[in-house]
C-alpha cells in the first residue's frame, strides 16, 4: 500500500498505517513532510520541543530521542501506537516505511489519504514547519 501524506492529518493517518501493519501489509508513505498536525501551531511546537528536550535523570547524555526529519517523525508517532515491546509489534513496525518527497519507483503509484486538512475548520502546522521550528 502506498499512500500519499500531502494535507493527511497525522493522528488519523498514523492509526490507519499501524492497524493495516499490523494485519501484515507492508505501507510506504510518500511526500511524509506534508502531512499535518492539527491544533494550535505554537502550543505543537512547544510540546514536541519539550519531547526533544527529556532527558534521564541517571543519565543525561542518554537522552529520549525524537527525531527532527518529518520523515523519522512520522514513523516515531506510528510507533507509539503500535505494540513495540511484542513481536507483533517490532515486524509491523518494519513493514512501514516513510520517504520524503516520492521516490521515482513510486511515482503515480500513491493513493491520496482519505482524511485531510481540507476537512479542518480550525489552525493546522505541516511536519516540515515543525521540523524546522524544533
Amino acid at each position: 500500500m502506498i499512500i500519499d501524506g500531502t494535507n493527511a492529518i497525522v493522528g488519523r493517518l498514523c492509526a490507519k498505517v499501524a492497524k493495516a501493519a499490523l494485519n501484515g501489509e507492508t505501507i510506504d508513505i510518500v511526500n511524509a513532510e506534508k502531512a499535518v498536525i492539527s491544533g494550535n501551531p505554537l502550543t505543537t511546537r512547544s510540546k514536541y520541543s519539550a519531547r526533544r528536550g527529556m532527558t534521564q535523570k541517571a543519565n543525561p547524555e542518554q537522552a529520549n530521542k525524537w527525531p527532527r526529519r518529518p520523515d523519522m517523525l512520522l514513523k516515531r508517532i506510528v510507533r507509539g501506537m503500535l505494540p513495540k515491546h511484542s513481536g507483533r509489534g517490532k515486524e509491523a513496525l518494519r513493514r512501514i516505511k516513510t520517504h520524503l518527497g516520492v521516490p521515482k519507483e513510486f511515482e503515480g503509484k500513491a493513493v491520496p489519504f482519505e482524511y485531510t486538512s481540507d476537512a479542518l475548520s480550525g489552525k493546522f502546522i505541516s511536519l516540515q514547519e515543525l521540523s524546522e521550528n524544533i
